[in-house]
Formats: structure tokens, C-alpha cells, sequence
């Protein structure tokens, strides 16, 4: 379906704009498709959108939360959180999902929900059971690793896009160096534990690769 218009008329109170009814059922009608194009299926992987491109990237380090943020475009019922090791190593790797606050739009509260330990020993898709509904909007999607071998997908180093949408208060981490923007941010932490992040301090990540990425299922809608 194209794009429907609504008739205003020429000038203000003309009478020759759409008739209210009219109106609003172009505004359903367009609202419908959007809405069509942006929903989830039940029982498929997606990653969060507004998450720019990934590679194999680099071992994000021990005790150490790596977060990026991820637009959730409708509300949804997820049951599952899973991370990709492209390279394995000896240990563990675990994901959470932190709201966003409204204000400073950063991390905030203590994790919505978290997984248990997920193997990292062998390149394969791994993953862990995590209930949750999300309603639509900004979250931060987490992960902590116990080793300095493995590596996971994780956003790359090339990309702007959470430059333009989150922003930082240093303008050098908006660019990072040699092409690589800013692509996520680490709070210092214990492996196995995840803290409130109300109070946190967190690090700027660019030009590292080091945020892996989290993908989510869909157990129901809503």
C-alpha cells in the first residue's frame, strides 16, 4: 500500500479536507502497514535494532560488562538471550538486559533479567534461558566473559551509529581514532554478578570491537 495523505484542504475550514472519519481511517491504514512491516514473528531470533554492523570482532576481557543499546520495536515476550563464539576458549560468557533511563538515556537499575553461564569452549551459537516482556523502547543489552581467549560477534569498529544515537559528554569518543566510532561502553565488574548501574561509572568503548552482540527470542506477542 502507498503512502495515504489526508485532504486538508486549501485553505483552513474550506470544506474541502477529508471528512474526519476518512481522515482517521488513513491514519490506520498507514499506522497498520508500519506496524506489519515492524512486528516480530513468535519463535525467531532477532537482534536489536538500531545495532550497526558486527565481525568476528576481539575477546571483550574479564570482569568486565560490555553494553551497547538496542531498540525493541514492539512489545514482546522474549524467553531466550544467545551470543555466537567465533573463537573458542576454556570458560564462560553470560548476557542481561538493563533499562535505559529516560533522561540520560544511559543504563540504569539492576538487570532486568540475566542468563546463566553460556560456554564459550568451542565456536558455536550459544545460549540461555531469559523471560522477559519488553515493552517498545530503549534497553541495554549486556554481557560478561571469565576469560581473555574467546571471541564473539561483536559490533564493529567502522560504524557511527551509536555516536548518533546515544551520543557521549566527550566528543573525541563520538569519533574514536583511525575510523572507529564509538560502538558501546564497560562498567568494571565481578564475573557472575550483575549490579545495579543507577550510580555506575562507565567506560567509552571505540576502536576495540569489544561489545558482543545479544540476540533475543520471541516466545509470545505481547
Amino acid at each position: 500500500m502507498s503512502k495515504q495523505a489526508i485532504g486538508v484542504g486549501a485553505v483552513a475550514n474550506d470544506g474541502t479536507g477529508d471528512p474526519l472519519r476518512t481522515a482517521f481511517n488513513k491514519v490506520n491504514s498507514n499506522f497498520a502497514e508500519l506496524y506489519d512491516f515492524f512486528s516480530h514473528v513468535v519463535g525467531r531470533w532477532y537482534i536489536p535494532g538500531n545495532i550497526p554492523n558486527f565481525n568476528a570482532g576481539a575477546n571483550p576481557g574479564i570482569g568486565s560488562i560490555r553494553l551497547f543499546p538496542g531498540f525493541v520495536r514492539e512489545q514482546v515476550t522474549i524467553d531466550t538471550l544467545g551470543v555466537r563464539v567465533t573463537t573458542g576458549a576454556a570458560g564462560n560468557i553470560q548476557a542481561a538486559i538493563y533499562a535505559s533511563d529516560p533522561i540520560t538515556k544511559m543504563p540504569t537499575g539492576s538487570a532486568l533479567v540475566s542468563t546463566a553461564s553460556m560456554s564459550t569452549a568451542s565456536a558455536a551459537s550459544v545460549t540461555s534461558a531469559a523471560s522477559l516482556q519488553l515493552g517498545p523502547g530503549l534497553y541495554w543489552f549486556a554481557t560478561n566473559c571469565d576469560n581473555v581467549g574467546c571471541i564473539m560477534d561483536s559490533i564493529t569498529t567502522n560504524h557511527s551509529l551509536l555516536s548518533s544515537s546515544i551520543g557521549s559528554t566527550t566528543f573525541s569518543d563520538i569519533l574514536g581514532s583511525g575510523g572507529g566510532g564509538l560502538c558501546g561502553f564497560s562498567v568494571a565488574q565481578t564475573f557472575g554478578a550483575w549490579p545495579s548501574l543507577s550510580a555506575a561509572s562507565f567506560t567509552a568503548l571505540n576502536g576495540s570491537a569489544t561489545v558482543p552482540i545479544i540476540g533475543y527470542k520471541v516466545a509470545s506477542i505481547p
